[in-house]
C-alpha cells in the first residue's frame, strides 16, 4: 500500500510507500511503521493501477460496492442496496416495454446502465437535510410504480412469454453486471492511471532542480552526508499483551477463514444439488430393476450364436410387443406401443448389431487336420473382422460407444440390421437374417439397442443386451440399463440457471485461493493433505461442467434428431447412448464433488478431536501407509493370479484377473465362498480360500491397529493419563510449588527451575543458578 496525504493550502502532495502488512496478525506483526516520503520514481505504473483498479471495484461497482464498500462512507450501503433495487425494476420495466412480440422476433439490443460513482470526499457546500427524504420518496415510488407496470406486463402476456422476456433480462444483466462494468472500470482506470503520470512526468520536467535552488526555496544537497534509507522501520518491544492480541487476530481470522470455507462448500454441495437434476431422477432405479428382470428373461436359454434368433423371436417380442392383458383380453391400439409391465414407449426402431471375429490359418500341421484348416482367433477392438455375406437389410456400421462385455470390450467396424417398429416387422426382419445366415461361427458378439422413454416420469432408457461368442464356445450374456431425463425435471429453468452461475463463482473463489496459497508457500503446498483434497475438489468441479456441456449438446442432437424423424414414415433408429454416458459421468462427478466438499467441511469444523488426531496420524505417517498399501496389492494380485491359474476353468469369480482380483479385495461381499471352491478341489480349495483370508485379513488388521496405536498414544500422556489431566496437575504442581517458596525473591534470566516428581506423583521445585550449577 501507498499514502498519499494532500495538503489542502500548498496543494501539495507527498507519497509514502510502505509495501507490507500493519497488523499483529501478518508479516512480522509490527503496529508502527516509520515511512519516509518516496520520490515519484519509487511508485510504479503498476502499483498505481492496480491500487486505483482495487478502489474502482470496492466503491465503484454498482452491486459489488453494497458489500465492498467502506462501511463508513457519505453513500451508505443501505443506501446504495436500494438504489440498486430502483435501478434493477427500472431496468425491468424498461426492458418490458421495449420487448418484442412473438411476431417481429427476437432482438439483439442490450440495455446497459453505467456504473455509479461516488466520492468520500465532501465538499465544502450541503443540501438541506430534508433532500433526503425527498430522495428515499422518489426512490419508494419509482419502485413501486415500476413493480406494478411489470406485474401488469406479466399478466398480459402469459406464462411463455414471461418466461422468454425473464431469460433474455436475465442474461442482459449477468452480461452488464459481470463483463460490461469490470470491463469499463479496467479501461477508465487504465486511462486515468496514464493520463496522471504524464502530467506529473511532465510537470516534474518543467520545474527543475536549479531553479528552486537560485530562487531558495530548496537548498542543495551536500554529498558527503550518507545517504538515507528509503525504508525505516520501527522496532517496538515485543510485549507479552502484543503477543496475545497477535494470537487472538490470529485465531480470529482463523475462524472466519474456517467459516469462510465451510459456507463455499455448503453453497457448492447445493449447487450440485440442483444441477444433478439434469443427469439423475429418484425414479430411475426402480425404472432399472424392471427392465432388468423384462429383458433377462429367457437370456439362460442362449448357449451358443445359433440360440439368439430364437430367442429374439420368443421371449424378447413378448417383451417388447404384448399382444394381450393378463387376463387374457387382447390389447388395444393405446396399449399396444406399451412394452409388457411398463408404460413406457418404444422410441424408434430395434437396433441389432454384430462384431466379427478374426480368421487365420491354425497353428497345427494341415496334414495333421487333413485339410487347410481356419480357426477363429479372439475378438480384437477397433479392428474390421470377417466380412459378412451382403444383403440390402444389413449395412456396415461404426459403433463409436464402447459395449464392454465380461470378456472383451466392443467397438469400432461391424454391422447392424434395423428390426423395425412393430412385431410383424421384426419377423421379417428375422426371417431375412436366418435366410441369409446373418449369425454364423465367425460372429464374436451380437449387441441388440432399445431406446425407451417413459412419459409418466418424462424420462428415457436405454437398454442393451450383449452377446458373446468366445472362441471356446459357449454364449455370455451382459444386459446395460441407463435411465435419464433429457433435460431437468421438477425445477425452474431459472433456479437451475443461478445454481450453475453460483456453482462457476464458488469454483472459481476456491482456484483463486489456492493460486494465492501456492504463490505464498511454494512446492510445500504439495505436501499438504487438505491441498492435495481441494485440488481434487477443483478437478472434479470442473469435470461437473465439462460433462453438463457434453450432455446438453448430445441431449439438443437428440431432440432435433428426434424431431426430424416424427416427420419420417421410415423412422431410423434413436440412438441415446451418448447422453445415458455423460448423465452417468455426470451424476459420478457431482458425486464426488460432494464428498470432497463433506470431507473439508468436518475438517474445519473439527467434528471430532479424536477423528482430527486420527486424520493427523495419517498425514504423518503417509509414507509407511503408501508402503504398506502396495503390500496389500502386490498380495492381492499375487492371489488373484495364483486363482486364476487354478480355478479358471470351474469358478465364474476367476474367469479372468480382473474379476478375480475384485472378488479377492471385496471377499467377505463377494461370491468366493467354501462351497463355490470346494467343488473342483476338496483340498486345494479350501486351503487357497483360508490363506488368503486369513493373509488379507491380517495385513488390514495390522494397518488399522497400527493406526490406533499411534493416535492413541498421541492423545494420552505419560502412565496412560490424558494431555489435558497431565497439563492440569503440571500447574497444580507449580502452584504449590510456589506457594511452598513464599516470599522468595524472583529468579535470575540465567537461572534454571525443576520441578521433580517423584515414585509417589509427589513433586517440588527446586532453583540452581549459573554459580551453583555443575
Amino acid at each position: 500500500m501507498y499514502i498519499e496525504p494532500n495538503f489542502t493550502r500548498t496543494e501539495d502532495e507527498t507519497q509514502f510507500v510502505c509495501n507490507d502488512w500493519i497488523g499483529v496478525e501478518h508479516g512480522d506483526g509490527r503496529l508502527v511503521r516509520t515511512l519516509p516520503p518516496a520520490v515519484e520514481s519509487d511508485v510504479s505504473l503498476g502499483q498505481r493501477f492496480g491500487l486505483k483498479l482495487r478502489e474502482k471495484f470496492k466503491d465503484g461497482h454498482v452491486w459489488l460496492s453494497v458489500v465492498t464498500s467502506r462501511p463508513r462512507s457519505y453513500f451508505t450501503r443501505v443506501q446504495r442496496l436500494s438504489c440498486c433495487l430502483c435501478l434493477l425494476y427500472c431496468k425491468m420495466i424498461t426492458s418490458a416495454m421495449w420487448f418484442p412480440d412473438s411476431e417481429q422476433g427476437t432482438s439483439n439490443v442490450v440495455l446497459t446502465l453505467g456504473s455509479i460513482e461516488d466520492s468520500p470526499k465532501s465538499s465544502g457546500k450541503k443540501l438541506p437535510y430534508w433532500c433526503l427524504y425527498v430522495g428515499w420518496a422518489l426512490l419508494v415510488l419509482t419502485t413501486l410504480a415500476s413493480g406494478f407496470f411489470l406485474l401488469l406486463y406479466s399478466m398480459e402476456w402469459g406464462r411463455d412469454k414471461s418466461v422468454q422476456w425473464l431469460t433474455a433480462f436475465g442474461l442482459s444483466f449477468l452480461q452488464s453486471m459481470v463483463v460490461v462494468q469490470p470491463a469499463q472500470a479496467i479501461l477508465l482506470t487504465f486511462g486515468t492511471t496514464i493520463l496522471c503520470a504524464c502530467r506529473n512526468k511532465k510537470s516534474a520536467t518543467n520545474d527543475g532542480v536549479d531553479e528552486d535552488v537560485e530562487a531558495g526555496k530548496l537548498q542543495p544537497v551536500d554529498e558527503t552526508l550518507p545517504a538515507q534509507p528509503k525504508n525505516a522501520w520501527s522496532d517496538p518491544e515485543e510485549t507479552e499483551q502484543l503477543k496475545q492480541q497477535r494470537a487472538e487476530r490470529k485465531n480470529w481470522l482463523q475462524l472466519t477463514d474456517n467459516s469462510r470455507r465451510c459456507m463455499v462448500g455448503i453453497i457448492i454441495i447445493a449447487a450440485t444439488l440442483l444441477m444433478v437434476n439434469e443427469a439423475w431422477s429418484p425414479s430411475a432405479p426402480a425404472i432399472n430393476q424392471g427392465l432388468t428382470a423384462g429383458f433377462l428373461n429367457g437370456t439362460d436359454s442362449v448357449k451358443a450364436h445359433e440360440d439368439v434368433l430364437p430367442w429374439l423371436e420368443g421371449d424378447f417380442a413378448h417383451q417388447l410387443y404384448p399382444t394381450q392383458q393378463y387376463n387374457g383380453d387382447a390389447l388395444g391400439w393405446k396399449d399396444g406401443v406399451f412394452i409388457s409391465n411398463m408404460p413406457a414407449y418404444r422410441l424408434g426402431p430395434i437396433r441389432l448389431g454384430q462384431f466379427r471375429g478374426h480368421t487365420g490359418m491354425c497353428d497345427v500341421a494341415p496334414s495333421a487336420l487333413r485339410s487347410n484348416q481356419t480357426c477363429l482367433s479372439s475378438y480384437v477392438s477397433g479392428i474390421a473382422g470377417e466380412a459378412l455375406a451382403s444383403f440390402p437389410e444389413s449395412k456396415l456400421a461404426t459403433f463409436s460407444r464402447v459395449v464392454h462385455g465380461k470378456r472383451a470390450s466392443y467397438s469400432g467396424p461391424g454391422y447392424s440390421v434395423e428390426l423395425g417398429e412393430i412385431k410383424a416387422e421384426m419377423m421379417e426382419a428375422l426371417k431375412v437374417l436366418k435366410a441369409n445366415q446373418w449369425i454364423d461361427p465367425f460372429t464374436a458378439a451380437l449387441v441388440l439397442d432399445v431406446t425407451l422413454y417413459h412419459a409418466n416420469t418424462d424420462l428415457a432408457s436405454t437398454v442393451s443386451v450383449l452377446f458373446e461368442f468366445p472362441p471356446t464356445g459357449g454364449a455370455i450374456t451382459t444386459l446395460q440399463v441407463a435411465t435419464f431425463p433429457l433435460a431437468a425435471r421438477g425445477i425452474a429453468t431459472t433456479i437451475l440457471f443461478v445454481a450453475k452461475a453460483v456453482f462457476v463463482a464458488c469454483l472459481l473463489y476456491v482456484i483463486i485461493r489456492l493460486g494465492k496459497k501456492a504463490r505464498k508457500e511454494g512446492r510445500t503446498i504439495l505436501l499438504q493433505l487438505w491441498t492435495i483434497v481441494d485440488v481434487a475438489s477443483v478437478v472434479a468441479a470442473l469435470y461437473v461442467i465439462g460433462a453438463i456441456a457434453m450432455k446438453d449438446a448430445f441431449a439438443g442432437k437428440a431432440k432435433a434428431f428426434i424431431r426430424q424423424e416424427l416427420q419420417k414414415e421410415q423412422r431410423g433408429f434413436v440412438d441415446l447412448s451418448d447422453v445415458a454416458f455423460w448423465s452417468h459421468q455426470l451424476a459420478s462427478a457431482v458425486a464426488m464433488v460432494m464428498w470432497f466438499n463433506l470431507v473439508k467441511i468436518c475438517s474445519l469444523m473439527s467434528v471430532s478431536a479424536r477423528v482430527r488426531t486420527y486424520l493427523d496420524v495419517l498425514i504423518h505417517t503417509r509414507l509407511q501407509l503408501l508402503g504398506s498399501l502396495v503390500i496389500f496389492i502386490l498380495t492381492v494380485a499375487g492371489f488373484s493370479m495364483l486363482g486364476h491359474l487354478l480355478f479358471c476353468p470351474y469358478v465364474e469369480t476367476f474367469r479372468s484377473l480382473t474379476a478375480a482380483t475384485a472378488g479377492l479385495t471385496f471377499l467377505p461381499w463377494g461370491d468366493v465362498s467354501y462351497d463355490v471352491l470346494a467343488t473342483p478341489s476338496d483340498v486345494v480349495g479350501p486351503l487357497f480360500l483360508l490363506t488368503s483370508s486369513f493373509t488379507l485379513l491380517f495385513l488390514v488388521l495390522s494397518f488399522t491397529a497400527g493406526v490406533f496405536v499411534s493416535a492413541t498414544s498421541a492423545m494420552m500422556g505419560e502412565k496412560g493419563r490424558g494431555k489435558v489431566a497431565a497439563a492440569r496437575q503440571r500447574r497444580e504442581r507449580r502452584a504449590r510449588a510456589a506457594r511452598e517458596a513464599g516470599d522468595a525473591a524472583p529468579p535470575a534470566r540465567n537461572d534454571l527451575h525443576y520441578c521433580n516428581c517423584d515414585e509417589g506423583n509427589e513433586c517440588f521445585g527446586q532453583t540452581h543458578t549459573a554459580e551453583t550449577r555443575v
